[in-house]
């Protein structure tokens, strides 16, 4: 080998061992930051990657029936007392309309009242006014 090969070839060994290093540092730099690694497997198993797969499966055809008749229930259990808060309402919106036509109509006869009372007071102070004179 020449020289300049003895070179190069140390050169690619230099680089090597530069790399090396830096993933050692790189591998104690994560020891340090994460505890946990040591405890890591150094390697994962298709076991490992496919172990939850089974938790993705849906349920059973009952389970998923339970959950739909147990709705259900609920569901009409809040229609149940959704329609009795609506009928006790429109009983109160019936009362409150029959309350308001009869202070509509107290409303009239007072603001006739007023009204007469108005037009006898003026003819009153027309009178006094007039034989005053």
């Amino acid at each position: 080998m020449s020289s300049t090969d003895s070179d190069t070839t140390n050169q690619h060994i230099d680089e090597i061992a530069d790399h090396v290093s830096l993933l050692d540092i790189n591998d104690a730099q994560a020891e340090r930051t994460d505890p946990e690694a040591k405890d890591a497997p150094a390697q994962c198993t298709p076991d490992d990657l496919y172990a939850d797969l089974d938790a993705l499966e849906p349920p059973p055809v009952q389970v998923r029936l339970d959950h739909a008749e147990q709705r259900a229930r609920m569901l009409e259990e809040d229609n149940a007392d959704l329609r009795a808060e609506n009928k006790k309402l429109r009983k109160a919106i019936q009362s409150l309309r029959a309350q308001m036509t009869d202070l509509q109509e107290l409303n009239a006869v007072l603001a006739t009242n007023l009204s007469a009372l108005y037009q006898t007071a003026r003819m009153e102070l027309q009178r006094k006014h007039a034989g005053s004179d």
